[in-house]
């Protein structure tokens, strides 16, 4: 079952406040459609953050790999040590974006929560970088290069 826009914007919210100052120290490829973060905190307990095709969520436990994930080299060399600054959803979009910045970089993270679902990895300017699965269709396509809209 899909997540509605209004279950988006309760966890969007809640999350946002459980993570605020926290770094990404780890990213773990779950399965070929989800990511697990390690997020640290030089104060506060570690927190995994979730983030599938169906759903974000937290937990306090690192889940093991069940499958390759196709992102997780690229996530990794992107988004490592960068602290996690903003999770938003526009409207009631089945769409989060992640926003992460340290180190002069800043990348946007977006997890799309409808159909079959999708993770792209963006530049701060939306230009797609990498993505769980291309698309062309007659309304939209996404692919490496193209702007994320």
């Amino acid at each position: 079952m899909a997540l509605s826009g209004i279950e988006l914007r309760y966890l969007v919210d809640k999350i946002s406040k459980q993570v605020e100052d926290y770094y990404v120290s780890n990213i773990y490829g779950i399965t070929k459609d989800s990511i697990l973060f390690k997020l640290h905190h030089t104060e506060k307990s570690d927190l995994f953050m979730m983030i599938s095709t169906s759903g974000v969520w937290l937990t306090g436990v690192k889940i093991d790999q069940v499958e390759p994930n196709k992102l997780l080299k690229r996530l990794r060399s992107d988004l490592l040590r960068l602290k996690l600054k903003k999770i938003e959803q526009i409207g009631a979009e089945r769409i989060a974006y992640f926003r992460f910045e340290g180190f002069g970089k800043e990348f946007v993270l977006v997890g799309e929560f409808f159909g079959d679902g999708n993770i792209l990895l963006c530049n701060n300017e939306m230009k797609i970088l990498a993505l769980q699965h291309s698309i062309e269709v007659r309304h939209r396509k996404l692919s490496v290069g193209l702007e994320y809209a």
